[in-house]
């Protein structure tokens, strides 16, 4: 596989990341493992397109289209060969609003406050119609910028940015995914995951609970999820454990509460694919606001 793009980052002490990705793929490029992230994020693809998918759902995207993200949702994107391909990705924690009044975290709510895998496409048409592409665009060229405030300049562009969300969420302009990607049965499956995840479940157990060949189930919880079940119950354990630590648990006890029985493996599974350590990440994150 031939590729070729170039990523810009700018990271802010006041809750947020801006990447700027440009450049090319011979073919099809695919992350080809499930993502997770421990904050909000925000896809805007200016140009290529491709699809990803989120919780066994699948959106396909083109240009001008959003993705939004919250960290409990699980997904993979693929962007689609032969096509420029241009996107911005803002990354924001709760703490991002943590100096603005009370009233200002319901900003999170449509990232926050929906089921998941749903809600999360935001049309390039809705895009133009509320003027969201020129507020990401004039914050991507804010933090390209030398000023010695646009740390500043580039917070209020992103709570311009969440506002906008938030008044097309209000008036429900979100793209619903392609309902010929979805499978009820996988569904059913990831509900289910989402009660027993701290559980000791296998592959076999999951197949005898519902009734269904464990090859076949292997195969068809990778085509629609877009990885193994058990790396799903993975990133499921590790997200509650992130969430259990930002509250005050420490490291040990957040790790068996999440359903890992054994710290090593934990740890080295948890740096495997969230990139950090357990500590490092305890450090990094505190107790952010409730959301209602």
């Amino acid at each position: 596989m031939y590729e070729n793009f170039n990523k810009t980052s700018y990271e802010s002490e006041l809750g947020y990341i801006v990447n700027h990705t440009t450049g090319f793929s011979a073919e099809a490029s695919t992350l080809s493992y499930m993502h997770q992230t421990s904050q909000c994020m925000l896809y805007y693809f200016i140009s290529g397109s491709g699809n990803i998918k989120i919780e066994g759902k699948q959106y396909n995207f083109n240009d001008g289209d959003i993705i939004i993200l919250n960290p409990s949702e699980m997904f993979c994107c693929s962007v689609d060969a032969n096509k420029y391909h241009e996107r911005i990705v803002l990354h924001f924690s709760d703490r991002l609003l943590k100096n603005f009044p009370k009233d200002c975290s319901s900003l999170y709510s449509p990232f926050i406050n929906r089921e998941k895998g749903v809600s999360n496409h935001i049309s390039s048409a809705s895009v133009k119609k509320y003027s969201l592409d020129a507020v990401l665009k004039s914050l991507l060229a804010t933090i390209q910028s030398a000023g010695s405030v646009k740390d500043i300049l580039a917070l209020c562009k992103i709570t311009e940015a969440l506002s906008v969300i938030c008044e097309i969420s209000k008036n429900q302009d979100f793209k619903n995914f392609v309902s010929s990607t979805e499978n009820h049965f996988i569904n059913e499956i990831l509900k289910f995951l989402d009660v027993h995840f701290k559980e000791e479940i296998s592959m076999d157990s999951i197949a005898k609970e519902f009734n269904i060949d464990k090859s076949y189930l292997s195969h068809l919880f990778k085509e629609y999820v877009g990885t193994s079940l058990w790396n799903y119950v993975i990133f499921h354990r590790i997200s509650y454990f992130n969430e259990i630590v930002s509250n005050g648990a420490n490291t040990g006890t957040a790790c068996q509460m999440a359903g890992f029985n054994n710290y090593s493996n934990f740890f080295r599974l948890y740096k495997k694919h969230m990139g950090i350590t357990p500590m490092e990440f305890k450090k990094r994150n505190t107790k952010g606001p409730t959301y209602i």
